[in-house]
């Protein structure tokens, strides 16, 4: 991750955001997703980002930089804590810090966190495994884009579990059969399957 690279935009940001605490406010509780990764280094930077430009200290920011923080309390408590410390944070900031993990948090991470997850192990499992990728792509992707009510979404969920079973119990050779899908084939295998 290039963080030189965003620390122009942030720097933007920001100022753009500067005297108009209610959009302040809004954007602190957005930019605490960035702690709800499950790739700490995101969250860590951008806490270290807000620590090395003060905004603990400035009375506009204060709130949002607390808010952000408490991100990081539910899943990197320990570099929260070296983070703060490195920078001279007082204990007393740190409890303002718990103080801000509310439920609001919690759902937020339970929401985003796990959608950022899932994505995470789509881009893994899309990277490596050709047999899978093959699969969402042919029975979950197209098919679902073509979606126009909840029996249909069912039928080709239930049409994607059953190809990857019957995938995964065959042994054969892996990039012969899945290496290779097209979009034209695709996209008419796709609406077949919603004339019948």
């Amino acid at each position: 991750m290039n963080w030189d690279f965003f620390t122009p935009l942030l720097d933007t940001s920001f100022e753009h955001l500067r005297g108009n605490r209610e959009r302040i406010f809004a954007f602190g509780k957005e930019m605490r997703c960035l702690t709800l990764f499950g790739e700490k280094r995101i969250g860590t930077k951008f806490v270290e980002y807000l620590l090395n430009a003060r905004y603990f200290h400035k009375p506009d920011w204060r709130s949002a930089a607390l808010d952000v923080c408490a991100g990081m309390l539910l899943g990197w408590r320990d570099e929260l804590l070296n983070l703060l410390s490195q920078h001279g944070i007082d204990d007393v900031t740190f409890r303002e810090i718990e103080s801000k993990l509310t439920q609001e948090v919690l759902d937020q991470e339970r929401t985003f966190g796990a959608r950022a997850r899932w994505n995470l192990f789509f881009v893994r499992v899309f990277a490596f495994n050709s047999r899978f990728r093959y699969l969402v792509t042919k029975y979950m992707l197209g098919p679902i884009a073509l979606c126009n009510s909840v029996p249909e979404w069912a039928h080709q969920m239930g049409t994607f579990l059953i190809e990857a079973i019957r995938a995964y119990s065959v042994a054969d050779d892996v990039n012969e059969r899945y290496g290779h899908l097209s979009v034209e084939k695709r996209t008419c295998d796709a609406e077949r399957s919603f004339k019948n």
